[in-house]
């Protein structure tokens, strides 16, 4: 009996390692995106092929989206994945025109849809990505919270 005394304690954390390794391990049908407990945004960009600054900014939204901690960026769109569609048009002032729409929870669930358009002169193009990185992610925040 002493020599068992002796070895109980040891038992004992083994005991707790394999249940938080149990704990750890991924289970259940989930898929790798909805187990992750960030949001993921797919982006879209259109209207940049024949000009370098408008490709510049939309590189330069990209980057930042991708900085942001509160989010993943991914390659692809899946139907738990927040997308971001861009048209960047430049006449006189350059034009971003977004549509956010939010990842479908239920077959009959209805998309939400969120629109925005921002606007500025083309040495503005810094301040103009801020503001469509920040509009995006509190659209993001609000509809997670």
């Amino acid at each position: 009996m002493p020599k068992l005394n002796r070895w109980q304690p040891l038992g004992l954390v083994a005991l707790v390692g394999l249940v938080f390794l149990f704990g750890w391990l991924p289970s259940g049908m989930l898929d790798d995106s909805q187990r992750q407990q960030k949001p993921q945004l797919y982006l879209s960009v259109t209207g940049t092929e024949n000009n370098a600054s408008l490709t510049t900014l939309a590189e330069d939204i990209s980057s930042r989206l991708a900085a942001r901690h509160e989010l993943v960026l991914v390659p692809q769109a899946s139907p738990s994945s927040w997308r971001l569609f861009l048209s960047i048009n430049q006449q006189q002032r350059i034009v971003i025109q977004a549509e956010l729409t939010a990842p479908i929870q239920t077959r009959d669930d209805q998309p939400r849809v969120a629109r925005f358009v921002v606007d500025g002169a083309e040495n503005a193009a810094p301040n103009l990505s801020a503001q469509v990185v920040d509009m995006t992610l509190s659209e993001i925040t609000s509809v997670n919270e």
